[in-house]
């Protein structure tokens, strides 16, 4: 996403005070980035573009590209977001309708636990529930207490 696509969804094109209040309108984003070129998302996108030599420049781009090439698309998630574990060789059969229900990381082993108690930050949150939230910090203490 260029700079110009960022100022222009942040303040020219979503002017909607002629309409409803910018919170009630279903055309409102629900959160714009301070600087959206250095965001998750956009890193992501260049990781793909290089990845599969691919010349991705917005969030449109990524998205059209992610529903055409599914099984890539999640096989690169995965690797992105640091999942330990084996994700073995296919992600998803590309070629199956979604009305089939293909399965999905067929292969793959991972250890629930491993992966939540691979980061100890008390500043991210880990699970939230209804009443509470708890930090990564909380989780490796409270484990560490019943194991």
């Amino acid at each position: 996403m260029n700079s110009s696509t960022t100022e222009a969804t942040s303040s020219e094109s979503l002017d909607l005070s002629d309409t409803v209040a910018e919170s009630e309108s279903p055309t409102a984003p629900l959160f714009v980035p301070p600087n959206a070129s250095s965001s998750h998302c956009i890193a992501f996108l260049k990781k793909v573009s290089q990845k599969y030599g691919l010349a991705l420049d917005s969030y449109f781009d990524l998205y059209k590209w992610s529903i055409d090439h599914i099984d890539l698309f999640w096989d690169t998630v995965w690797d992105d977001v640091d999942i330990v574990g084996y994700k073995g060789q296919g992600v998803v059969d590309n070629d199956a309708s979604p009305a089939t229900n293909p399965p999905w990381f067929s292969e793959a082993r991972i250890n629930w636990a491993e992966n939540m108690l691979t980061c100890r930050s008390a500043d991210k949150v880990a699970l939230i529930q209804a009443s509470t939230s708890i930090n990564y910090s909380l989780i490796c203490l409270m484990v560490t207490m019943t194991a």
